[in-house]
Formats: C-alpha cells, sequence, structure tokens
C-alpha cells in the first residue's frame, strides 16, 4: 500500500480518496476504518516539517496571534487554518473552554490560576505556558469549574 499527501489550499476540509484495481474485501475495511474516523477529534496543522494531523483532546491551547491561529501541541505552537470563531463553535464543548478574545484553553490542561497586582488572571498550563483570562470569559469558566 502506498500513502502520500496532496495539499489543497481550496480544501474546506480534509478528503480521503482510495484508489484500487478493485473493491475488495481489504479496501471494504480500510474504508469502514476511515469512516469511523470523526472528524471533529482531529485537526490539521502546520508544523516546520510540513502538514500533520493532531488529536483536538491533545492540544493545550488555541491562541491568535498576528493574523493566526495556533496550536499549543507537546510543547509547540503550530498553526491551524481555522479561526477561533470557528474552532470555539466546533471544539468539544466539555474540554474547551473560551478564556478570551485570543484564546481557547483544553481544562484538561489547567495547572492553575494567577490573580496579579493589577487585577489580571492568567491561567497557567501544564507546560508553564501562561494565558491571560478576561473578564468577559471569567464568569463562564468559573461556573464550569465550580459546577464540574
Amino acid at each position: 500500500m502506498e500513502i502520500d499527501y496532496c495539499q489543497d489550499s481550496t480544501a474546506d476540509a480534509p478528503r480521503v480518496v482510495v484508489y484500487a484495481r478493485q473493491r475488495d474485501a481489504g479496501i471494504n475495511a480500510l474504508l469502514q476504518r476511515i469512516s469511523l474516523l470523526d472528524t471533529r477529534d482531529m485537526i490539521q496543522a502546520r508544523s516546520p516539517d510540513g502538514a500533520v494531523i493532531l488529536k483536538v483532546a491533545d492540544i493545550a491551547l488555541f491562541r491568535s496571534s498576528d493574523k493566526q491561529v495556533f496550536a499549543r501541541f507537546g510543547g509547540h505552537d503550530l498553526v491551524v487554518r481555522e479561526t477561533l470563531k470557528m474552532l470555539d463553535r466546533n471544539l468539544p464543548e466539555h474540554l474547551f473552554q473560551r478564556v478570551s478574545n485570543s484564546a481557547i484553553v483544553n481544562l484538561r490542561f489547567l495547572r492553575r490560576f494567577d490573580l496579579h497586582a493589577n487585577g489580571v488572571v492568567s491561567a497557567t498550563l501544564r507546560d508553564e505556558t501562561s494565558v491571560k483570562v478576561t473578564g468577559t470569559y471569567m464568569n463562564a469558566l468559573r461556573e464550569r469549574l465550580i459546577s464540574s
């Protein structure tokens, strides 16, 4: 079996096509396994080595900066195509919470909150990444953490 990747800047979502001489039991099994993948559980990102597919649950943070959106994965920031608005609508609600206009955190990666002398609250993740929590989203985050 040969596996390949083709970049298409016009594609809205990943598309998988299987080419074969004929459809047999092996191809059917492959198609079934591919169809079981829930695309909401995976996201495409760009690393220095090229395109990668990431498991959404393993992403600690989505953050926007300089008109790009980054996924914090394994201690690295990788570029993703989606906007934060799109991500906020499509990410699993039980895992992710918007904390500012420029950040969405995975609640499983939260380590602590810090209240600074100037009144700013920041959330610190397991890898010591710090992200500002704005007042607009603080109440929703507080309610969410208290109710869980």
